[in-house]
């Protein structure tokens, strides 16, 4: 009976045989629970602490003993066998017990590995995701925006501008998209660190194609000088992608013709960038649909470098003010 309560209760089920065990040692009534004792140490070992496992095999052994020194059904011959058996089983019980283990670790590795490549996939859906936004949105932008500058105008030499910037902006947005494109097909070129939006472009050269952009859309563009703006590749592209952000939001959401000011105010420490575009926004809305998607991201990464972002319409101008360490 004992020996069935195995499979309700190990524990209980090993204190109960090794009691009945004793009552027979202690009642001279023979030897026959010694092989019990022995085959159930395979189950002891397979489902019980270790330190119970031991106190088992201990007791277990002399009781064995015990029975084989004052009966005579366990025979001085049969002792080494039943003591066999148990070693056997608690050998058999072990492995069982390491297999077992071993595969709750493999499920937990296996579980991890699968959290952190959920993850991993997650943030390259995100990074690829900013890329796009980042390097095609301005492109996109600039092409609707020209487009309805062609409605509105009647200049041949506006017009021809207008076609040009067009046909320039979908030429660099297409190159955007076929590098977007090989980056993700050839995970080569990602270990290599090849940058998936081609942040190649210098503050410099970026503050230049933004003067250039909101200049062909009729804006009135003002750059403050960039001495003093040495800082860390990370925060130089962070800039980057903020004034183009803000160049995006101008010509999405500006009036015709908005005065656009750019200003950097170098610190010890740290580095400041502020776009105002200084006309008011349409009543009616933006002729362009914006998520804000663009803005909320960039605060997310300035945020992330120690720096801080506000964006906000001030005295019927929009301005945007970002913080950032110089490394």
């Amino acid at each position: 009976m004992a020996v069935a309560l195995f499979a309700w209760s190990p524990p209980a089920a090993s204190i109960g045989l090794l009691v009945a065990a004793l009552l027979e040692t202690a009642g001279v009534q023979g030897g026959g629970l010694a092989v019990y004792l022995a085959a159930a140490m395979g189950l002891v070992v397979y489902t019980s602490p270790r330190w119970f496992s031991t106190l088992y095999a201990i007791t277990a052994t002399t009781l064995i003993v015990l029975q084989w020194s004052t009966t005579e059904e366990l025979t001085t011959s049969a002792l080494p066998v039943v003591l066999l058996i148990g070693a056997l089983a608690a050998v058999v019980g072990w492995t069982l017990r390491s297999s077992f283990r071993r595969e709750l670790r493999l499920a937990v590795d296996l579980e991890d590995l699968e959290r952190i490549r959920a993850t991993e996939l997650e943030s390259e859906r995100q990074r690829i995701a900013d890329e796009l936004h980042d390097i095609i949105a301005h492109d996109v932008t600039l092409v609707a925006m020209h487009v309805r500058v062609l409605e509105r105008v009647d200049d041949p030499a506006l017009q021809a501008q207008s076609v040009a910037a067009i046909r320039d902006s979908a030429d660099q947005a297409l190159a955007d998209i076929r590098r977007v494109l090989r980056v993700v097909r050839d995970d080569r070129a990602a270990v290599a660190g090849e940058d998936l939006g081609g942040d190649g472009d210098t503050l410099a050269e970026t503050v230049d194609a933004v003067r250039r952009d909101l200049e062909a859309l009729g804006a009135r563009v003002h750059i403050g000088s960039l001495r003093g703006m040495e800082v860390s590749n990370a925060i130089e592209r962070t800039i980057v992608r903020l004034l183009r952000e803000a160049a995006t939001n101008v010509a999405k959401h500006a009036s015709t013709r908005p005065d656009v000011r750019v200003d950097f105010e170098p610190g010890p420490a740290d580095v400041a960038v502020s776009v105002a575009s200084s006309l008011p926004f349409r009543n009616g809305g933006s002729p362009i649909p914006s998520s804000g998607y663009g803005i909320h991201r960039m605060r997310e990464r300035v945020t992330l470098l120690g720096g801080e972002l506000d964006a906000r319409v001030v005295d019927g101008s929009w301005v945007l003010r970002a913080r950032l360490p110089r490394c």
